[in-house]
């Protein structure tokens, strides 16, 4: 018997029956998830900021391309204050509450609203543990449907 997904994995394991458990979202995250609280973010997608219009607003390389968005604009990673405002396909644009703590060329990173879609857009996935790349995972099956 097959189970999991996100809404199962604290209790799969504890049924006999069960012989399969699917990874859920869990397995990397989305921002709906975040009240997971015992599971991290392990799927963010990097920019870098391209333009600086004025003093709270920052544009940054990451086109919606590269993340997608069904389920909501992405969320800016670590950087307090600072939000998505705009995806589309020349880039994100991101705004502060203040004065924008990002200069021209500061990389960011942003958690996705939807992993599985975000996932399915990328060649290669880059393994980082403590800043530093530690493996690089080929995704063979980009762009296959189930």
């Amino acid at each position: 018997m097959s189970t999991g997904e996100s809404w199962t994995y604290d209790v799969a394991a504890s049924h006999p029956e069960v012989t399969e458990i699917e990874a859920g979202t869990y397995a990397l995250m989305e921002v709906p998830y975040a009240y997971m609280s015992e599971f991290r973010f392990a799927a963010k997608v990097m920019g870098r900021v391209v333009e600086r219009p004025d003093g709270r607003t920052a544009v940054g390389d990451v086109p919606i391309d590269a993340i997608g968005a069904p389920n909501g604009l992405p969320t800016v990673d670590g950087v307090p204050g600072v939000v998505v405002t705009g995806l589309d396909h020349h880039g994100v644009t991101l705004t502060a509450e203040r004065d924008m703590p990002l200069a021209l060329g500061d990389a960011f990173l942003l958690l996705t609203h939807q992993q599985d879609i975000t996932v399915n857009r990328w060649d290669r996935l880059v393994g980082v543990r403590k800043g530093l790349v530690e493996t690089v995972f080929e995704a063979s099956a980009r762009g296959c449907v189930h």
